[in-house]
């Protein structure tokens, strides 16, 4: 979980998550990402620090030049750990109203999101209120 925590933070800064787009589709230079971004090779490097001690992106001495390109495994392991986490949580946290359950009256039971929108909500805090 602190894995996928560091990854998901590591692209959570609109330039990084940019230099992770523009690495998904082809492997670059920092000079070349710095350009296309329009941004320093230092800030570029910077940010590319971060990514690859998330383990998202790896660096390959080409020559003169280090390329980096994105870690597909860990693309794959993420989303394998955040489609296990929405899975556990549809099978925790069932709306009694959505999951076919009976409320018996007791609208305290339901959810802040589907239950809001179909107007129950005014009903829970009436309940709540008495």
């Amino acid at each position: 979980m602190k894995d996928l925590q560091k990854c998901l933070k590591a692209i959570s800064d609109e330039t990084r998550f940019q230099l992770f787009s523009i690495l998904l589709s082809s492997d670059c230079c920092v000079g070349t990402l710095a350009k296309h971004l329009g941004v320093t090779e230092a800030n570029v490097s910077q940010h590319l620090q971060i990514l690859r001690k998330a383990g998202l992106v790896v660096g390959e001495k080409r020559g003169y030049w280090t390329h980096y390109s994105v870690v597909r495994g860990k693309i794959d392991k993420m989303a394998i750990a955040l489609s296990g986490m929405a899975e556990n949580q549809e099978q925790r946290f069932l709306c009694p109203k959505n999951s076919g359950q009976s409320t018996m009256g007791n609208e305290k039971t339901l959810c802040n999101s589907c239950c809001v929108l179909s107007g129950l909500d005014s009903l829970r805090l009436e309940a709540s209120n008495e």
